[in-house]
């Protein structure tokens, strides 16, 4: 049964990433094949649905990676008259799963975490610079724990750094607060040991962070001393989309904050937007003839010209 999956996958000439994923995906299904004695030429559209149900079970986050799978075998069998099947696997559509709207940090509640941190302290200082590097760059937190003292560019005021997630090289500029955030802790807090990485562990063994987890615990700590609201699923990732929205907010475009947040894909900074409400609103229908005295688009309206309200110029 394997070589009819190799021939599959060479037959569709699938680039490396989507050849490892089809071929994982075929082993399962063939393996599957042989626990209940189907041979290849008994092959029916029961035996695909069948897989595609065990499939559901294990294998939810990447469902559409099952059905693709089962059209490009699918469409093989049929095209080699292999056996007889009627099903048109490609009209399976997996249904999207929702798009969370995480709202970010404001610059106010920012502000308020940075207000309640101890910067006589050790562990302050520490915290502080991790704060104002990720809000100030946007940077991973997993990238803010790799951080080697070497990336950082002290001359050119510049981060160069290898990203943990897509092992792309990223260069990001690094402003006055940052610089001496970070130069106050490594030159005055930071404890005395062998490791590279910038940001190390507060309490002996002084090692590096093992994982990032530890930083949604540094952002959860000063968010309840400064009373900021712990809002649903926002975490130390929020930062993140602080800077992306702080940026947009700025009117900074589109591709230039894709390349500063290290994308690979222009629309992957799209989601770390969707809370810029006033150009949010550029993009809508205008409010002439409806009545809003109440909800989030009442205060926003007279920041809105009357050219805008009305739906916008004639020319």
């Amino acid at each position: 049964m394997p070589y009819k999956k190799d021939c599959i996958l060479e037959e569709n000439q699938l680039v490396k990433d989507a050849w490892l994923e089809m071929d994982r995906i075929m082993r399962h299904f063939f393996c599957f094949l042989e626990e209940n004695s189907v041979q290849v030429s008994e092959l029916s559209d029961s035996t695909f649905f069948q897989f595609i149900q065990l499939a559901s079970s294990t294998k939810k986050g990447s469902m559409y990676r099952v059905v693709r799978a089962i059209r490009l075998m699918s469409e093989y069998i049929k095209k080699h008259q292999i056996t007889e099947l009627k099903a048109d696997f490609s009209m399976i559509q997996i249904k999207s799963a929702p798009v969370r709207m995480i709202e970010p940090y404001s610059r106010d509640e920012i502000s308020k975490i940075m207000g309640c941190i101890d910067i006589e302290s050790p562990l302050g200082i520490r915290d502080r610079a991790i704060l104002h590097l990720a809000f100030e760059t946007g940077l991973r937190a997993v990238d803010i724990i790799k951080l080697k003292q070497s990336d950082v560019d002290w001359r050119n005021a510049e981060i160069h750094a290898i990203q943990n997630k897509t092992n792309k090289p990223l260069t990001l500029p690094l402003n006055g607060t940052v610089m001496n955030a970070v130069a106050d802790y490594i030159l005055a807090a930071r404890p005395k040991c062998s490791s590279n990485e910038v940001f190390i562990r507060s309490k002996s063994p002084y090692k590096p962070f093992k994982t990032s987890c530890a930083l949604d615990g540094v952002i959860e700590k000063y968010c309840a001393l400064a009373g900021v609201e712990k809002k649903l699923y926002r975490s130390f990732h929020s930062l993140r989309r602080s800077f992306a929205t702080e940026l947009s907010a700025a009117g900074i475009p589109l591709p230039a904050i894709s390349q500063m947040l290290g994308h690979k894909r222009i629309d992957e900074a799209r989601s770390y937007l969707s809370y810029n409400r006033v150009q949010t609103l550029f993009c809508a229908i205008g409010f002439d003839g409806i009545p809003v005295s109440s909800g989030v688009y009442a205060p926003m309206l007279s920041e809105l010209s009357p050219v805008l309200l009305e739906g916008g110029d004639d020319e």
